[in-house]
């Protein structure tokens, strides 16, 4: 199981499709190497809505300033080229599990521990 807790810095991209809704969200984890240089890994998160209720839920929590927790059985590593020609990786939750650890205090809701999506 791979968890990852995150502060969201801006808002989900939000993709409609047909029966449903795309919400991705992307982070980094920045750490040091031995040498003292900053190293970054990148995640994105993909999650899927189909229920009105769902949709709604998304839209109006997971944007910037929420803490969430993002877990998933399995990663995947997706390749992208960097302006530099390189390739840059992002590591992409498979089928992950949202968790909104905090509220947005953009939000006008009370914060709340670990509430869960509707289903």
């Amino acid at each position: 199981m791979h968890t990852l807790p995150f502060e969201i810095k801006e808002n989900a991209k939000i993709r409609p499709v047909n029966g449903g809704t795309w919400f991705e969200l992307k982070t980094a984890e920045i750490t040091k190497n031995k040498e003292g240089e900053k190293q970054y890994t990148n995640y994105k998160i993909s999650v899927y809505a189909k229920s009105q209720g769902q949709i709604d839920f998304y839209t109006n929590n997971l944007i910037v300033g929420a803490v969430v927790e993002a877990s998933s059985d399995n990663l995947k590593i997706e390749t992208w080229p960097k302006n530099d020609g390189t390739t840059g990786f992002t590591l992409a939750l498979d089928m992950p599990k949202i968790k909104i650890i905090s509220f947005s205090k953009q939000q006008s809701q009370p914060q709340q521990q670990q509430y869960t999506q509707p289903q």
